[in-house]
C-alpha cells in the first residue's frame, strides 16, 4: 500500500514536474481545484476535484502548485468551525468541501500527456 503524502512532498513533486503540462487526478479523468480543509480531520487538508469540462478545475501543474504552495502557511476554516494553519507537514486527501472520502493522495505519475495525481482508499 502506497503512503499518504504530505502537502510538501507534492509541492517538492510539483515543483520538479514540466510546469505547462495538464495534471488530473487517477479516478474519472477529473480536475484538481484549490485545497481546502478536510472534514475528516480538520487540520489535514483536501484538494478537491470537478469533472473534466468544468473550467474551474486546475488544469496545468503550474496552476495546482501556485495553489499549494498559497496553502503552506495559511489558515483554513474546518466545516464545523475552528482554524486551522496548514503546513509542509500536512496530509492530503481527494475530496470536495465538506466531503469525507477516505481517499488519500498518495504521489504524482507522469503520463503520455501530463500529470496523473495518484491516491489510494484509506479507512
Amino acid at each position: 500500500m502506497s503512503e499518504q503524502i504530505t502537502l510538501g512532498a507534492l509541492i517538492d513533486a510539483l515543483d520538479r514536474a514540466e510546469q505547462d503540462e495538464m495534471i488530473r487526478y487517477d479516478f474519472g479523468g477529473f480536475l484538481p481545484v484549490r485545497p481546502v480543509s478536510y472534514r475528516g480531520f480538520y487540520d489535514h487538508l483536501a484538494i478537491g476535484f470537478v469533472e473534466h469540462h468544468d473550467a474551474e478545475g486546475l488544469l496545468k501543474v503550474a496552476d495546482l502548485l501556485a495553489a499549494c504552495r498559497t496553502a503552506d502557511g495559511a489558515t483554513f476554516q474546518g466545516y464545523k468551525g475552528g482554524s486551522y494553519t496548514m503546513n509542509r507537514d500536512t496530509p492530503l486527501w481527494a475530496a470536495n468541501y465538506g466531503a469525507s472520502t477516505d481517499t488519500a493522495i498518495v504521489g504524482l505519475k507522469r503520463a503520455s500527456w501530463g500529470y496523473v495525481i495518484e491516491t489510494v482508499f484509506m479507512e
